[in-house]
């Protein structure tokens, strides 16, 4: 029975480490990712093309606030369970985004009495630390069918002091559609952060040098793939092609190499390489009739010893 238990323990302990690998990866997060909705949306067209709609896991609420939907993440997997039957639990943690779905007809109720900053407040108390978006449904269609009353300027005037004097975004949206389209981004975008913070955090600073996630980076190793790296860095240069870059490194193997050789022929530095003469291919005879050039041995030379700031290479 003991060997049975662990041997169950030591599987379910192996799934949730492949889990946890799992839960930053592009089309894998959403799997981790719940929406917490305001659960009088489901008797409105909105939140019934929201629930049509949504690709993530979600669960209905009675929201202090009508309209309301944020999200939380699955962080982690626990044991829970006797030594019979053990079995992996999931932890969810709220995330800091708060979705707000408002209508024009309410807007222009709190525009009127000058309570919108007031509900704003009310909302930020009840969910404290939550980043509020809002979303106005149907402004179009109410501005249309109440000219007389209200004017969509008055409307924007009141969405633009919240966001520039309170920092509360806001999204316009005419019809249900859009709605879910909109809550269906956040979701998306919510369920990616993880590995976009960890990815802006990687390529932040020299860090982008070395991220080495792009078809066109040179692994470098323990030294290894330095000529590599040195031979696609010359042919960034204009008209350098393979061949040309090749024939450069047969002369100066390394980058300090060629610095160097600048350092010390300060006089013909321009024409240092103008005479290197290139080969056809890799194993192909030399040509006497084609060389480096002096037009792109004087560029190749100012992008290693100019000292302007603003210099542009032409």
């Amino acid at each position: 029975m003991d060997k049975k238990i662990d041997k169950n323990l030591h599987r379910l302990e192996k799934k949730a480490i492949l889990e946890a690998e799992k839960r930053n990866k592009p089309g894998e997060c959403l799997k981790y990712v719940q929406a917490i909705i305001d659960e009088d949306l489901t008797n409105e067209m909105i939140g019934s093309k929201i629930l049509a709609s949504a690709n993530i896991g979600y669960k209905l609420v009675n929201a202090p606030i009508p309209r309301t939907i944020f999200w939380q993440r699955s962080v982690q997997q626990t044991l829970k369970g006797t030594n019979n039957e053990m079995c992996l639990d999931e932890k969810y943690q709220d995330e800091d985004i708060l979705l707000h779905i408002m209508t024009a007809s309410e807007l222009n109720s709190y525009s009127i009495s000058h309570n919108l900053v007031d509900h704003i407040k009310t909302i930020a108390d009840i969910y404290p630390g939550k980043k509020l978006s809002l979303m106005i449904f149907g402004l179009k269609e109410y501005c249309r069918n109440n000219r007389a009353n209200i004017g969509r300027t008055a409307f924007e005037t009141a969405l633009t002091e919240l966001q520039l004097l309170h920092n509360i975004s806001h999204r316009l949206l005419d019809t249900a559609e859009d709605v879910a389209q909109v809550f269906l981004q956040f979701s998306k975008s919510i369920a990616e952060k993880p590995y976009k913070k960890e990815r802006e955090e990687k390529m932040s600073g020299q860090n982008f040098y070395l991220a080495n996630d792009n078809k066109d980076c040179v692994r470098v190793k323990d030294n290894i793939g330095l000529t590599n790296l040195w031979k696609n860095h010359l042919c960034k240069f204009p008209t350098v092609t393979l061949d040309t870059a090749e024939a450069i490194i047969q002369k100066y193997p390394t980058a300090s190499k060629l610095i160097e050789a600048y350092e010390s022929n300060n006089a013909n530095g321009p024409l240092l390489l103008a005479d290197i003469p290139i080969r056809r291919s890799a194993i192909g005879p030399i040509s006497s009739s084609r060389k480096i050039g002096a037009e792109l041995s004087r560029k190749i030379h100012s992008f290693y010893t100019q000292s302007i700031a603003d210099f542009v290479l032409q």
